[in-house]
């Protein structure tokens, strides 16, 4: 092929790939966008465990802003507080934050009734689930001396990273 006609086979893919983007690809994004989560006016709870931290925080904070009433559950009373005050100074939108006082490592399964009687008693009805909530070693040489670590960290481990994850 010639330098011409690679020049004409490019230029003609290239309209065909901007045809394609302009005519499906981009109406299909702002058909997502547009059909986004609805919150019907503060009526849909987001549930978010470990929201008063990191990630957490953030997905908190996001969902409120989009109108979500929010329960957040943390194992620290204080902070919890702490989060909700400053949610409800910053976003001015969200209809609800309800907290509940929460500490994942618990081993009784027993101990969840107290999360389903919170959640059976919300207002509205629950759309989200941000199971946040984590357990992990402090560096990554634990993983070489497994054998080594403490039981209570393991069994902590087990009990945030896998059994609240089937309990929720």
């Amino acid at each position: 092929m010639s330098k011409l006609e690679w020049f004409g086979f490019i230029v003609f893919w290239f309209l065909i790939f901007k045809f394609l983007l302009y005519c499906f690809i981009f109406p299909f994004i702002r058909w997502l966008r547009s059909s986004g989560w609805k919150t019907d006016g503060g009526k849909a709870f987001a549930i978010i465990t470990g929201g008063t931290d990191g990630i957490g925080l953030g997905y908190s904070e996001h969902l409120a802003s989009i109108g979500y009433s929010l329960l957040i559950i943390s194992r620290n009373p204080d902070k919890l507080e702490i989060v909700k005050n400053r949610l409800k100074e910053k976003i001015k939108n969200c209809p609800e934050i309800r907290t509940l006082p929460f500490d994942f490592s618990t081993p009784r399964i027993e101990d969840y009734d107290i999360v389903e009687r919170t959640i059976s008693e919300l207002p509205g009805r629950v759309d989200v689930l941000v199971n946040n909530v984590g357990v992990s070693f402090k560096t990554g040489d634990y993983f070489s001396i497994i054998s080594k670590v403490q039981s209570k960290l393991l069994q902590d481990m087990i009990s945030v990273n896998s059994v609240s994850v089937v309990m929720m």
